[in-house]
């Protein structure tokens, strides 16, 4: 795939491509549609809210989106929780999903989503979660200079064991 046939495309609560952010997502992770749908809106709200699709010609072919770390979010609190007053989880803005389609996984496709989602944010660093066995994406946000803050954390009601990363945007 030429890097020049890739087009990111930010979205917000009631734009058309949050449709589409929310059937890769779905497609990319076998979760009910109508259940992705209440999950993206939700956090569509959040502060300073980012979200991106990416596109091969007309075809939606990856997500992302994230926003602001703040006090009653559940995955920031839980994350504090865990690990303490860090001043790592200070003024952070929050990864919380990446998702490419199969078929357009190695293309770059989630490199180009990450540094749209990172850019500008205005935070100190970024925060994110993945499962320690998606060895993939572990490579990618290592690659990408992320380091790890936790190796094995279980957020509550989740069976596998997530890795906790931080990256410094300053």
């Amino acid at each position: 795939m030429e890097e020049s046939s890739l087009e990111v495309v930010a979205y917000e609560l009631h734009s058309a491509t949050l449709q589409q952010a929310v059937d890769i997502y779905a497609a990319t992770w076998g979760r009910d549609r109508a259940d992705c749908e209440l999950f993206f809106t939700r956090y569509a709200t959040h502060p300073e809210f980012r979200g991106y699709v990416a596109f091969v010609g007309d075809r939606a072919v990856g997500m992302g989106f994230g926003h602001r770390g703040f006090t009653g979010n559940w995955w920031y609190d839980w994350v504090v929780g865990e690990l303490g007053e860090d001043e790592r989880l200070l003024d952070a803005w929050i990864l919380v999903e990446l998702a490419v389609l199969p078929e357009y996984r190695g293309t770059g496709v989630g490199s180009r989503l990450h540094d749209a989602l990172l850019e500008s944010t205005g935070c100190r660093r970024a925060l994110l979660s993945t499962e320690t066995n998606n060895a993939r994406a572990r490579r990618m946000y290592e690659n990408r200079g992320w380091t790890y803050l936790h190796h094995g954390l279980l957020f509550a009601g989740v069976e596998s064991p997530f890795v906790v990363m931080v990256k410094d945007l300053v």
